[in-house]
């Protein structure tokens, strides 16, 4: 997939972001922990690692945040950090909440190499308390890699995460 073809894809997603915007404008923060199923063409393994997202739920169907997260795939030299945004598109908003993912980001992966990123996926909530829902979700993430950087094309990893979402809201 090239960068144009993502771009146009992210856009179409994010689109529906503005319809209704009527209901709970709550805000939250999900910390999570990751673990990374590799392409075969990385340096390493597969790898562990860590974020954080900040969020605002727009209204029943969309919630939109900015994250970051930082995984190392192999502690020397295949280390991987993020900055995105992502829509969320959500399905139902019951103390089971499943979800559709959709997002663009910029990646830094080991020394310079410095990559636009688009990932798609599929997760939910499940609500624990008052404020809280267990997060689990899991992404396919394509990265645009330049040919000479890590000695491959675009890379395309799978991303398993588990968190929790703790909203500031009602």
């Amino acid at each position: 997939m090239n960068t144009k073809s993502l771009i146009a894809l992210l856009s179409l997603g994010i689109s529906g972001v503005s319809i209704q915007v009527h209901a709970a404008n709550d805000w939250y923060v999900s910390p999570s922990v990751s673990y990374s199923l590799n392409d075969s063409q990385r340096m390493k393994n597969n790898g562990w690692g860590v974020g954080v997202a900040i969020g605002k739920t727009l209204n029943t169907a969309w919630n939109i945040e900015l994250n970051g997260r930082y995984l190392r795939l192999d502690g020397k030299k295949d280390e991987l950090g993020v900055v995105g945004v992502d829509a969320l598109r959500f399905l139902d908003r019951s103390t089971f909440a499943p979800y559709v993912v959709i997002g663009i980001g910029y990646a830094k992966e080991g020394g310079s190499n410095n990559n636009l990123m688009g990932n798609v996926g599929a997760g939910f909530l499940k609500q624990i308390g008052k404020n809280t829902d267990l997060r689990a979700d899991l992404r396919y993430q394509i990265h645009d890699n330049r040919k000479d950087a890590l000695g491959s094309g675009n890379l395309g990893d799978w991303l398993l995460s588990l968190g929790v979402n703790y909203s500031f809201g009602n």
